[in-house]
């Protein structure tokens, strides 16, 4: 569970660097993270990224979507809900509703309708990330180091350069 945490962690934090420096991921999913030698995340893929607004060539997987029109761009909002959606599979193993077809994954985000995350570590951190009550990749990295105070995020570079 530490190096969990440690990963959904770092995770935050790469996504807080990326978004200060006016980039938009635009396909933050796990699959987008690579491992280093001491198995600290690296965020990858930024082949679709958008930079100081400019359009982007990718856009989320359904189940990292943040509902909206489809022709509007991702946004930070969209990145954040994605991290929600990335850190619940961090903990758990599995995508949101794997077992389901993309059309009712959408329509149940769509209603807000989120996978339960009782008992899940991390759980009101993801549910924030996916209801949008969160502000900032920041704010998700400090409500992960408020679950385990020991996971330390700062001694890792965790953007791939």
């Amino acid at each position: 569970m530490k190096q969990r945490l440690l990963w959904a962690c770092q995770a935050a934090e790469g996504l807080h660097v990326l978004h200060s420096k006016g980039v938009i991921h635009c396909d933050m999913k796990p699959g987008n993270f690579l491992l280093d030698a001491d198995l600290g995340l690296k965020i990858a893929d930024f082949g679709g990224s958008s930079f100081n607004g400019s359009w982007s060539s990718a856009c989320e997987g359904t189940r990292f979507w943040l509902p909206r029109d489809y022709r509007e761009p991702s946004t930070i909002r969209s990145d954040l809900f994605a991290l929600g959606s990335t850190i619940y599979e961090i903990m758990t193993g599995m995508s949101p509703y794997g077992d389901l077809s993309s059309k009712e994954v959408q329509h149940l985000f769509k209603v807000q309708e989120f996978p339960d995350v009782t008992g899940i570590t991390c759980g009101e951190c993801i549910q924030r990330c996916w209801r949008g009550e969160v502000d900032s990749a920041q704010e998700v990295q400090e409500l992960i180091e408020a679950v385990d105070t020991s996971t330390i995020c700062k001694s890792r570079v965790c953007l791939k350069h």
